[in-house]
């Protein structure tokens, strides 16, 4: 079903049933936190799910309408009234310390919960209600200065939002300029680190060819840059960041530009074809990025991952794939869990010139003796 569809429809249940409960309310438009702290236990009681979902949505909209001091009281009833059930708790606790099992285990979990956890919970269900929640922690954090007894609400509030944010919820969207308005406008002014000036400036950074922005999204919050990464693609470090770049982003970085690894596959490759051997060629960063590729004509497609890979795993373990290949041989079996390709025939990894500064060439021959591996 289609995500706006099911939260229009959801929406309109919700408007629904807060008709019906402002006709037992007052109408005054002032809102305290008593009368709320009420509204609250009646939606923990429970009255089925679209009642539930429309009294959720009317205990945030109260809350919205609170000042400091009735926020500030809504909350200290919370942690005054909402927490674990201590008898059941208490009951828990013996039942475990006689006959300690997994299902005791689990009853003393569940008991200790705070019940303004399902209170949080249910308040998640209202439309929009994710992105409410996250506005009261924000209210919740300013208010805590001097009120440490609130710290115990923010710890449940953090855990639910732990497990609502975590990284299988969010989709990682690219943001260029055909990205709507609203969300562009987001990103000028959360940037924190290099400040976007206008929007001619978040074009420079998001429109050219050879710049990136990526950002995660939560479903709940689908106009909502939650994290933002701005990326150039440049062949080298600029000097501006180079003098201050750490040596493992130093050594990842290959030191030669394009037309240099053609030059040296055209090179391998043309000394195969004289000694009419079929290759394919595979050259890495020495993080086993894939830099260059390029096979002959008629060389099995078999050859294709398994040069990538030898390349890989030449790069990632600094060494020829060659001495992998000796040392089981010579019996080293425990060596077939480190590399996956290296006892592949027909294949050999190259290091040319000291693995900190160049690449890692990996050639797959179709064809061919041994002795010849070594040759090339």
């Amino acid at each position: 079903m289609n995500n706006a569809f099911f939260s229009d429809l959801l929406a309109s249940i919700s408007e629904r049933g807060r008709t019906l409960l402002r006709r037992a309310g007052s109408s005054n438009g002032k809102q305290d936190a008593s009368d709320l702290i009420e509204l609250c236990e009646a939606l923990l009681s429970g009255r089925g799910e679209a009642s539930g979902t429309a009294m959720a949505r009317e205990v945030l909209d109260r809350y919205r309408h609170l000042d400091d001091k009735g926020r500030l009281s809504f909350f200290e009833a919370l942690v005054r009234n909402y927490g674990p059930d201590r008898e059941k708790l208490a009951q828990a606790i013996e039942t475990w310390r006689a006959q300690p099992s997994d299902d005791d285990a689990s009853e003393l979990h569940f008991a200790s919960e705070p019940r303004r956890q399902e209170l949080i919970r249910r308040l998640n269900r209202a439309p929009g209600g994710t992105s409410e929640l996250v506005a009261m922690r924000a209210d919740l954090l300013l208010l805590m200065n001097g009120h440490k007894e609130l710290a115990a609400l923010d710890r449940d509030v953090v855990h639910l939002l732990a497990s609502w944010f975590n990284r299988g919820f969010l989709v990682l969207r690219r943001i260029d300029w055909s990205t709507p308005a609203n969300i562009l406008e987001k990103i000028i002014r959360y940037e924190a680190v290099h400040e976007i000036r206008d929007w001619d400036d978040l074009r420079r950074r998001i429109d050219p060819v050879d710049r990136r922005c990526y950002a995660f999204f939560h479903p709940a919050l689908v106009d909502e840059p939650l994290i933002f990464v701005e990326v150039a693609l440049t062949e080298s470090i600029p000097a501006a960041i180079e003098a201050q770049a750490i040596p493992v982003l130093k050594w990842t970085v290959p030191k030669m530009k394009l037309g240099a690894f053609h030059d040296l596959a055209a090179d391998i490759l043309d000394r195969a074809q004289k000694n009419n051997w079929k290759m394919a060629v595979a050259i890495v960063d020495t993080g086993g990025y894939l830099v260059y590729f390029e096979r002959m004509q008629d060389t099995q497609t078999g050859s294709v991952d398994l040069a990538i890979e030898k390349a890989r795993t030449a790069a990632l373990f600094r060494r020829p794939t060659k001495l992998f290949q000796d040392s089981v041989a010579a019996g080293g079996e425990g060596l077939r869990l480190v590399a996956r390709f290296f006892l592949l025939a027909f294949t050999v990894g190259l290091v040319e010139h000291g693995v900190d500064q160049r690449p890692q060439i990996a050639l797959s021959l179709a064809q061919g003796r041994q002795v010849q591996q070594r040759d090339c």
